[in-house]
Formats: structure tokens, sequence, C-alpha cells
């Protein structure tokens, strides 16, 4: 199983992120060439090419070629930039509160009512659920104020916050940048600034600096456990990371660690363990001190490796004892000289620098780039149909407290949500601010919130910038202009600046500009890390240049590091932003960094990880690499038992969806329906078909995926299309039968009021039905029967009423009920068609007695003129009006009614428009051979269903012997076309 097959991986690792020719491993600077292509007769294996001074190695023998199976086990991811509507997604992002105590507490915002202003006390107080901000499962990069097409009751403008997420694509990986791409053209600018060089023309001094550069941290190693655990099962990850309460992984004794690791492999599986030890250990081997980072590092690389599940927890203590995990020391990079700033920059009004950046590469306005924010990929907690994802998470968290069990957020709801469990997520001790932070960001953010409320004045909705500033940065020894800022100092400690980057990231360009300057006077690794965020992101051009100004004199705070990182953000504009920076503050120790960078494949380009037993032949472009000898943060990309136990599991977990979808259990159904959506994505294509016709069987549950499926309709695969047209059919119909079965049970008790005693009932009954509108017209035939009341006040209020439900049908029916034109508003009605169903009833009525509505004319022979045609053109599938045809064809006529006969005819006329059984019809037509009148009609109208009416042969075999040539001669014609007599077979 699993492990037998771990037990002979190797890591396959696609050199996506270096160039040809470029070293393949920084360690022992040793270089490989591409892999030739394999040849279908007699394959080549990639060889590796030694240094010159060493002796050549033998050829390696050739192997059977696997490439096949090789593209059916690579999975693809992305990482792309994705926001999330700040005020939709609070439980998203923080624990749910229930006491008023809880650290930073504020209401989840009601969609359905006005939102208030964020800086007012109601934003945070009105609401009937809570969210403790002492807790915080996401935090932001960076957040903007952007237009919402359907805004509802709040703003036309929302807070949007953006994060980084990784999510599986089907799409081919990038193995070297683009010419014109935004990313290596921001590189190739920051290269030519920096150094004075050109990368393009000075190719041996690129390599050179590419030697020097010291290891990077590849972060997608974590970034893809974490979604492929929170996805699959975020239990065994999240019990790692609620350890940390009591005892962290690391702190563990060999024992201890063994016993843990056999523990949750009996209780989450051994697939899904070795999967959260990956997302749980890669992060720490890039944090912490250096025991920290080697006992992480021994570890991982043992979790990663060859040893079987079974062996896993054993090995896993055997590595501890091991010395921590050697690091190659990083060159000393040479010192920036920052600088100063621009000499004597101009002052605003209010006495302020007016910075400006000499070197720009974007020259966007900031409405460009909002633009361009407000296409990006937006993640919402609650579905489409609203399948109250933050609702459960409510009721979860309520429950666990009152157990006195912990809360671990969002994580618990990734399960089948590919979307939420890219995002990244802080699990445990990550997600909790200490009680002191939560305590000061609480004061503050009150007090912040109250003095940009003062600041307010007359109709403008934002705070007047001049008294803002004066109550934060006083001027002329004047403190405290609107009364609420006691002691301006507070707002230059540290403790301001998660209350700093929470609220005024998303305020104007002025509020922000204050932002900057707080900041500046904050000399502390949180407040670099804001202004690096502002330097990089904001979207005004001025503010960036603001925030560069006050990382100038930070060099302690290694903000080199910081912005190369955003170099690779997989956002261009970022990127661009980030050279700028690296310009600005003449970061010349980022030069040989920079240049590893530049021809790399672009950071939000797809990426491939693939895993294959030893000695394969494997595509061109990609090595093999025996993953325990390398170090982790010099691999692009690798991945291997996480992917061996999804492969196997996969075609189980899609039965299981499948399976689910048609039962009746609605959790299980929710989660049959994300996780079939999933699958919609899958490189398979008849696993996508299934999911198709799997979300077809869930009905209006799949409401919440028709965005996917509807994405699906542009598939490739034909069947895919189809399946998925199908399902958005089925999900189509499903919606409108429900939103009629609502609206019924909502007119059913109004209706039964039409029946009240009192006439002032009616009447208030009648006006109810009025408000729905439209929407009312199916109980539209009950609002007819009413104009019909007695009490002159009841008829009046029907008579409005259907005008307002029904306005095309109301003047008609009016006529046929009081007025004189009658014939042709019987006419206009059969004209309107399926809009004029609601007056089947009526017009059965006026069909039954031709006195109601004139039909009829004895005096010229005509004793009755029937309204069937015009019911058959408004409602030909009424089972009332396929009632009312059968019971004319088959009723009896002893006394030889002139009525009855023309109505049997007329009946007969019908028999082709209803919605009825042939049987039924059949057999409605023989009772009605007894009318001999009418006889030859009947006669003929059997004929046409040929050997089916053999229940008629007997009675029509009388009839040949009739004394009526005409009914002698159809009878005769009749028996030809259905059959011989059933007594002569």
């Amino acid at each position: 199983m699993v492990s037998s097959l771990l037990a002979t991986v190797t890591v396959l690792v696609i050199r996506a992120n270096r160039p040809p020719g470029a070293p393949a491993d920084v360690a022992s600077e040793k270089t490989r060439p591409e892999p030739q292509p394999a040849k279908k007769d007699k394959p080549n294996p990639p060889t590796v090419v030694a240094p010159p001074a060493a002796p050549p190695k033998p050829p390696t023998p050739p192997v059977q070629p696997v490439v096949e199976s090789l593209a059916q086990m690579a999975v693809t991811y992305r990482r792309e930039v994705v926001r999330v509507n700040h005020p939709r997604n609070c439980v998203m992002c923080h624990t749910p509160s229930f006491e008023e105590t809880d650290p930073v507490r504020g209401a989840v915002p009601d969609p359905k009512q006005p939102l208030p202003p964020p800086t007012t006390p109601a934003y945070y107080l009105n609401g009937g659920q809570f969210v403790s901000a002492g807790t915080t499962y996401l935090r932001q990069d960076f957040s903007v104020v952007l237009p919402v097409l359907n805004s509802g009751k709040w703003s036309g403008h929302q807070r949007y916050d953006y994060f980084v997420t990784t999510r599986k694509v089907d799409a081919a990986p990038a193995t070297t940048t683009t010419a014109d791409s935004p990313y290596r053209n921001a590189v190739g600018f920051a290269i030519r600034e920096l150094s004075k060089r050109d990368p393009d023309r000075d190719a041996d001094w690129l390599t050179a600096q590419k030697r020097a550069a010291a290891s990077q941290p590849d972060t997608r190693l974590a970034d893809v456990a974490r979604l492929v655990s929170l996805q699959t099962d975020p239990k065994a990850l999240i019990a790692l990371k609620a350890s940390e309460f009591s005892q962290p992984l690391l702190s563990s004794s060999r024992d201890d660690l063994e016993k843990t690791i056999k523990d949750m492999q009996a209780t989450y599986g051994e697939a899904a363990t070795r999967t959260a030890l990956i997302a749980y250990l890669d992060p720490l081997t890039r944090t912490g001190d250096n025991t920290v980072r080697g006992k992480a590092s021994s570890l991982l690389i043992t979790a990663l490796g060859t040893t079987s599940d079974a062996d896993l927890p054993k090995a896993l203590r055997a590595s501890l004892a091991a010395p921590p995990h050697p690091e190659r020391p990083d060159p000393a990079p040479p010192v920036p000289n920052r600088g100063a700033g621009p000499a004597s920059p101009p002052k605003d009004v209010r006495g302020l620098p007016v910075y400006s950046l000499a070197k720009r590469l974007d020259t966007r306005k900031p409405e460009e780039l909002e633009k361009q924010l407000l296409g990006v990929r937006e993640i919402d907690l609650e579905t489409e149909s609203g399948s109250g994802v933050g609702a459960d998470l409510i009721s979860l968290a309520e429950k666990r407290k009152k157990n006195g069990q912990p809360y671990h957020g969002t994580a618990t709801a990734c399960e089948g949500r590919a979307d939420l469990a890219g995002l990244p997520f802080r699990i445990g001790l990550d997600s909790t601010l200490a009680k002191e932070k939560a305590e000061a960001l609480r004061a503050l953010s009150k007090s912040l919130r109250e003095t940009v409320q003062r600041c307010i004045r007359g109709d403008d909705p934002r705070p007047n910038t001049d008294l803002l500033y004066e109550a934060f940065l006083p001027r002329d020894g004047r403190e405290d202009p609107v009364g609420f800022i006691r002691d301006a100092k507070k707002w230059t400690s540290p403790e301001a600046v998660p209350c700093i980057q929470q609220i005024l990231a998303a305020e104007n360009r002025d509020v922000r500009r204050l932002g900057c300057e707080l900041l500046n006077r904050i000399d502390t690794v949180e407040s670099t890390e804001t202004l690096l965020r502002w330097a990089v992101f904001d979207t005004d051009a001025e503010i960036r240049a603001a925030a560069v100004e006050a990382l100038r004199p930070r060099t302690k705070h290694d903000v080199t590091q910081q912005l190369l990182r955003y170099v690779r953000y997989p956002w261009p504009r970022a990127a661009e932003h980030a050279a700028e920076a690296l310009v600005a503050l003449n970061c010349t120790d980022a030069i040989p960094q920079l240049a590893t960078f530049y021809d790399l494949p672009d950071p939000d380009t797809p990426f491939r990880v693939l895993h294959a037993a030893p000695a394969v032949e494997v595509p061109p472009g990609t090595l093999t690499v025996p993953f325990a000898a390398k170090s982790i943060s010099t691999l692009d990309a690798a991945f291997t038992a996480m992917f061996m136990s999804l492969q196997k599991v996969e075609g189980a977990q899609f039965d299981g969806f499948v399976k689910a979808a048609q039962g009746t259990d609605v959790d299980a159904r929710r989660k049959a329906t994300e996780g079939l959506a999933h699958f919609l994505g899958h490189t398979d294509a008849s696993f996508r078909r299934r999911a198709a016709e799997g979300l077809a069987d869930l009905g209006l549950d799949a409401e919440s995926v028709a965005p996917a499926l509807r994405d699906a309709e542009k598939d490739t695969d034909a069947g895919v299309r189809a399946a998925a047209r199908k399902a958005l059919d089925t999900i189509q119909a499903a919606r409108v039968a429900a939103d009629l079965a609502k609206l019924r049970e909502a007119l059913i008790p109004i209706v039964k009021d039409l029946q009240a005693k009192e006439p002032e009932d009616r009447v208030r009954a009648l006006y109810k039905i009025a408000a729905f509108g439209a929407d009312a017209n199916m109980v539209g035939e009950y609002v007819i029967e009413a104009m019909r009341d007695n009490t002159l006040a009841v008829r009046k209020a029907a008579d409005d009423t259907l005008a307002k439900i029904n306005p095309k049908v109301s003047p008609h029916v009016v006529t046929i009920l009081r007025g004189k034109d009658k014939r042709e508003a019987i006419t206009a009605l059969g004209e309107l068609g399926s809009e004029a169903a609601v007056t089947v009833p009526l017009l059965l009525r006026c069909n039954e007695n031709v006195f109601l509505w004139g039909g009829g004319n004895p005096k010229a022979g005509k004793f009755y003129d029937d309204l069937l045609p015009v019911v058959a053109k408004i409602a030909p599938k009424d089972k009332r009006f396929a009632d009312t045809v059968l019971g004319y064809v088959s009723a009896p006529n002893t006394k030889r009614d002139r009525t009855l006969r023309e109505k049997r005819l007329a009946g007969v006329a019908q028999l082709s428009t209803i919605d009825a059984k042939s049987t039924e019809k059949i057999a409605a037509l023989v009772t009605a051979l007894n009318d001999g009148e009418a006889a030859v009609a009947v006669i003929k109208a059997l004929e046409g269903y040929g050997a089916d009416a053999k229940p008629a042969l007997p009675a029509l075999q009388k009839l040949k012997s009739s004394t009526d040539e005409a009914v002698r001669t159809a009878a005769i014609t009749a028996l030809a076309k259905i059959g011989s007599d059933p007594a002569k077979p």
C-alpha cells in the first residue's frame, strides 16, 4: 500500500527557477546540463557532468520509460493573490465571541442592515453575532477600499483584504521567464539602477553574482502541504498546532515524539499524519534559532524521505539524536549605503515633507491599480446560495466553548473547500495575540475610532484631516484639539502599530499619510514590516514614497531581505514597487539575490510537483534528486508522501462524494457539493464528467458551485460540457421549484382568509396578496373567485389585486364578469397563452354554462358554443382541462340531449390536445360509441389510435350492422385499421 511505495520514493524536482547552465546545487557548485529527450525505442537517462578535473563516470544503463505514468502522477499548483470582502467575512479571520469581556470585540455586520462607518461605535457594537480580534486566523498583506456592484444596503465601496493563496490548477508549468515579464522587468530595473550593469549584456558578471548569492528558502513546500492537509483532513495539522499550548513538538523527548506520531497515525491515518508533519515542520526550518531550525530540518528530511509509514515514528525519534542539521553560513552581504533622502523636500500645508521616488517603474494612477485589484479572484466564506459556513462556525465555536473545548477557527471548515484550504491560515498559538497586546489593541482602537469620528464635520463622511493631524501630531505645543487624545506619545509607542495597520491602512490618502508619519516615529520590527507593506502595496505613489523614506535609516531590521521577498510576490505591481524601493534605498546588498531572480519563472506561474520510484526515465528539464541529500532551502519544488497518498485515496474519495450526493444527510450532501466541485478541475475528463453528473443529483444543494459548472460548460471535453449543462438546468429547475414552494407556503394562510366570514377580513387578505405583486399570480384563481363575492368592497379589492398581480389578464376578466364584449375578452385571453393560466377555472365555468358569457344561439340552432379551443391555447397540460374533455366525451346521453351531444363532439375535437394517457382517451371513446348521433366522429377518433384501440373492437363489430350507412362505413374502416376481431386471432 502507501507505506510500501514510500519505501522507494525519490523526489523529482523541476528546476523551474533555474536557467540552463546555472548551478544545479549551491552547496556543491556543480552544474548539470538539461537532460536529453527520451527516445521511444531506447531511451537514454539523464547523465551528470562532473567537474573537469574529475574522471568521467561510466554510462548509466538504459531503463524503460515511464513518462506517461509520471504525467498522470504530476500535480500542478499556482500561487496567486486573492481578495476577501472584509465586512462579510469576519468569522473567516476571527474567533466568534460570546462574552462582552473578550478582547477587541466587534459585531459581525448584518447584510440586511445598513453598514455604519467603521469609525463609529455602532459598527462594532450593533449586531447579533460578535468576533474577537484577539484571535486572528488570517492576516492580510494589504487592504483596499473598492466599489461593489451589488452592495445591497451596505455602502457602494467596501474594504477588501488581499492574501496569497495556493491552489491546484490544470495548466503546464513554466520553466523560464519571458522577455516581457513584468517581474523580470522589475528585477532588471533594480539591477541596472543599483549596479549600473546590464544583465542582458554582462552574462559573466551576472553568473558571478548568482554564485555569491545566499540560498533563499522556498516556501512553496509548506504552502502546498498546508493546502493538501487542510483540504483532505484538517484535524491532523490542527492537532499538531494545538499541542503547542502544552508542549511544542520540537520540545518533546525522543520517546514522546515517537508516541505522538504513533497516536496521530492511529487517529488520523498514516498519510494524513505525514502530510501534516510536512506542513508543520517546513516553516520551522526558517524561524527561530539555529537549534530549532536544525531540529526542524532533521525531522522534515525524515518525514519527506523514503522511510515507510510503519517505521516513521521511530525514524523521527532517531533523527533528533543526530546533530542539528548543518547550515552553510551565508556570505556577509555588503552594507548598503542608504544615504539621506531628497535634499530639503517640499512641505505640505501641515508642514510634513512631500516625498516622491526619483526612479519609478510603475507610473499608474491609484484608480488604475484599484481597477486591477478588482479583477483579482474573490474568496468568500459563504457560497453563492448562502451555504451557512459562517453560521456553522459560530455554532461550532459556541458548542465547544460550552463544553470547555478549544475552537481552532476556519481551518476546521477547509475539508473539501480547496478555495479556503489554500489561504495562509494561522492555527494554534500563531493566531493568538498576547494578553497585553490584545488589551492595548482594544484600548487604542477604541480611542482611534472615537477620535476619527470626532474629526468628521458637516455632511462630509470623511474625517477632517487637519483636525486629525493636530490630534495625533500636535504642533506649537498644542495638544488634543478634539478632546480625545489624552497622550499623543502613546501613538508613537510600539503597542500602537497593530491598531495603525489595521484601521488606518484602508482609510483615505491623507489618513494613510498620517499613518506613515506615526510609524516613522516607532522604530520596531513590527512598524518596519508595516511600512514595508505600505511601501509595496499602497496604490498611491506618494504614500509609497513616504513609507520608503521612513525605512531609510532602518538597516538593523533587514529591510533588504524583506523587499526581496516582495520582488517575488505574485502581483506584478508589488514586484515593481519593491524594486523601486530597493533602488530608492540604494540596497546594493540585494544585487546578488536579484541576479538569481532574473531568469526565474514568474512567481504567479504554475509549478509542478512529481514523484516516482528511483531509476526511471523522466521528462526533459526534470532532475531526479535523493531528497535526504539536499538542503530543504535549495529545492525549487519538492514533495513526496502526500501525493502518493492522494493518488491512492482520490478515487475512493470521489466515490464517497458521489454516494453522499445521493443520500439524505444534509451535512454529507454539502461536503459532497464542495468535493465534487473540486473534481470539476481534475486533469482526468472522466472525473470531471462524473463530477458534473453527481452535482446534477444534488439539485438545489449544488447551487453554490454553479460558477464552477459554468466554467465546465467551456471544457475541452464534449461529455463534460453536456453534463455541466444538464446539471445547471437541473439546478435552475430546482431553484424555481424551491422559490415557488416558499412563496406558496407564505401565501396559503392568506388565501385561507379569503374564506373568512367577515368581509373586512377578506378585503385585508386580498391586499396582502396584492403586496406580493406578480409573484402572487400563482393564487390568481382565488382572486378571480373573489371578484364574484357578494360584497362590493371585496369585489373591488379583488379587482385591484388582480390588476397588480396580473395586469394583462385583469381587464379581460372584469369584462367577462361584468362587461359587454365577453366574446372578445375570451378571445384575447386565448391570445395571451400561458400568461392567462389563472383564468382556466373561470373559462371552464363559462364553458359549462353558456349563459355566463352569452355563448350559444338557440334561434340559430346552436345550443352550445364551446370554449375548449381557448383553454387549449392557454393551458393544454392542465389536469382540469383534461378531466373536462374526458368527461364530455364519456358522459351518458340517454335522453339524446342536444347540448350534451355538442359537448361530446367538442370534447372529441380536443382529445389530441389534452395531457392524458391514450388508454384513458380510448376508454372514454368506447363509452361514447353508445351515442348513435355522435358515433361517426367517435369512430374516426378511435381509428386514429390504430392497434391501441382494440378495446373498442367488440362495439365496432356491432356497429358494422348499424342501420345508419355512415356509421356502418366508419365502423368497417376503423376495424381494418385497428385490427381483426379479438375472437379471431
